[in-house]
């Protein structure tokens, strides 16, 4: 009997002594994690700080431990545990945005710049930090940079009130001529390009349509005309593995338009062809439009 009692003592010894290591590599972070949710941030840094006794380079944790400092209002202890964070794992985004943050905050703009920028150049769809490069760019002065990113925010966040409220505030320090410049960018025309060139490929209407004014006109009629044509094509196409492509492209500026002209291939299931095409490209709402569109079919020779 003493012997059985001698072994559940020696059982609830090792326990106690254990539990915190068999803890510290489990549930630290998760603990940490919700404390850090509800606002909770000295129980927060607690267990992170627990959690990296057993797991220095753990790189979330670090960054975790640093974005629960900023919270607390500690920016160089945040500073401190991003600069670990970022020698284990250099291309952490998460950690560049909140220093990127900091910067911003304390002033120091010309870094936070370079930060937001290499964000977007790695992750091109990071829409928070396109509107902090857009606020940063304002702030110095850069108001033409400025409209250029808050206006790639806007395409997918059209009615976000602080996003609106910035572009107002550029669209102030511009002018007219200033912002149609901007607009009429070779680099803003050719992005315009792509991104309507990916919407037909991918036969999405809706997305396609927004490229197009109401003031549209073809061959056949206007806009109401193409939205049928093209409506028709599309439901037709959506398992036809559209590919196109584009050579040659060609800017030319005229007075109050851009025409763009290109050697466009389209390719699906069933059909081919290949040919000349011209669009003709407006300023509406301080937004690119294609106002006219035109295609002359190459002929085969061969026929």
């Amino acid at each position: 009997m003493k012997k059985f009692f001698s072994l559940i003592l020696l059982i609830l010894l090792l326990s106690i002594f254990l539990t915190p290591y068999l803890f510290a590599s489990t549930d630290y972070l998760k603990t940490g994690k919700m404390f850090l949710s509800k606002g909770k941030y000295d129980e927060a840094v607690k267990n992170f700080e627990l959690y990296l006794d057993k797991n220095r380079d753990n790189y979330e944790a670090i960054y975790l431990l640093a974005l629960t400092y900023y919270k607390k209002g500690m920016t160089e202890k945040a500073l401190k545990s991003l600069e670990k964070a970022l020698k284990i794992k250099g291309d952490y985004i998460p950690a560049f945005f909140l220093k990127g943050e900091i910067y911003k905050n304390k002033g120091r703009l010309k870094e936070a710049e370079t930060i937001f920028s290499y964000i977007i150049k790695k992750e091109p769809s990071f829409k928070e930090a396109a509107y902090n490069l857009a606020l940063i760019l304002y702030e110095i002065g850069d108001y033409s940079k400025s409209l250029v990113f808050i206006e790639s925010v806007l395409e997918g966040n059209p009615e976000i009130a602080e996003y609106l409220e910035l572009r107002e505030k550029i669209e102030e320090k511009l002018s007219i001529k200033e912002k149609k410049n901007i607009i009429f960018d070779k680099a803003q025309i050719l992005l315009f390009i792509e991104k309507w060139r990916l919407s037909w490929e991918a036969c999405d209407i809706n997305p396609y349509l927004s490229f197009y004014s109401e003031k549209f006109k073809w061959k056949n009629g206007g806009i109401k005309e193409w939205r049928d044509l093209k409506g028709k094509i599309f439901s037709e196409s959506k398992t036809a593995a559209v590919v196109i492509i584009l050579k040659d492209i060609n800017v030319v500026y005229e007075t109050n338009f851009v025409v763009v002209r290109f050697f466009q291939e389209y390719s699906s299931n069933t059909l081919k062809d290949s040919g000349l095409k011209e669009l003709k490209l407006i300023v509406e709402d301080n937004k690119l439009k294609i106002i006219s569109e035109n295609f002359k079919k190459e002929i085969d020779e061969k026929k």
